[in-house]
């Protein structure tokens, strides 16, 4: 009796793993550490600015950010790029 439970409850156990198996190879799921593409920006509606691609240095920081959407100051004939309002304030208050 016991021995036909334990043999029942590994059958059990065994269509439950061709069961899973069956469905992970039908519905496959992304590899680990990778992440799906984000899904291409819409231009209808979309409120964002485009990004350029050409990267600047902020001179407060060090961080590097797009130069078409970053905040930004011209000095002496040259502009300053900037990841945020309080590093273009500190450039501005280090001005001579």
């Amino acid at each position: 009796m016991i021995i036909g439970l334990l043999l029942r409850f590994l059958y059990f156990l065994f269509l439950i793993f061709i069961i899973r198996a069956l469905i992970g190879y039908l519905f496959p799921r992304s590899p680990k550490g990778k992440a799906s593409s984000p899904p291409p920006p819409s231009s209808a509606g979309s409120s964002s600015k485009a990004i350029s691609g050409h990267m600047e240095k902020d001179p407060i920081c060090g961080m590097y950010i797009d130069a078409q959407t970053a905040l930004h100051t011209d000095r002496e004939g040259k502009s300053f790029y900037f990841c945020s309002e309080g590093c273009q304030k500190k450039f501005v208050a280090s001005s001579p």
